[in-house]
C-alpha cells in the first residue's frame, strides 16, 4: 500500500487476508508518518513471524519483531530512501 492514515489499516488488511482459504503467510506494507511499516501474519504452524521479521529486517535499523503468528517492522523512510541515492528503488 502507499500512505495510510493509521498502521492499524495494515494490520486489519493482513488479518483479513489470513482468513482466506489456505493462506499460510501474509505480508502487508505501507507508509505511515514517514515510516515504512511491514506487517507479517502467519498460521503459526511452521515458523515464528517475529523471528522472521527480526532475521530479515532487524539488522537494518528501526524495530522488528513480534510473536509466533504476528510481527511488525518499522523503518524510518529517510533511511530507506537514503540507500537508493535518488533512484526510484526502495531498499529495505
Amino acid at each position: 500500500m502507499d500512505k495510510v492514515k493509521s498502521p492499524d489499516t495494515l494490520i486489519i488488511k493482513a488479518d483479513f487476508f489470513m482468513k482466506l482459504d489456505e493462506v499460510a503467510w501474509c505480508v502487508v506494507s505501507g507508509l505511515y508518518n514517514m515510516t515504512l511499516i511491514i506487517i507479517f501474519r502467519n498460521s503459526g504452524l511452521c515458523k515464528v513471524a517475529g523471528r522472521v521479521a527480526q532475521d530479515f529486517f532487524g539488522k537494518y535499523g528501526g524495530s522488528a519483531g513480534g510473536q509466533r503468528e504476528a510481527a511488525q517492522v518499522e523503518r524510518p523512510l529517510a533511511r530507506v530512501i537514503g540507500k537508493t541515492k535518488g533512484k526510484n528503488v526502495i531498499l529495505i
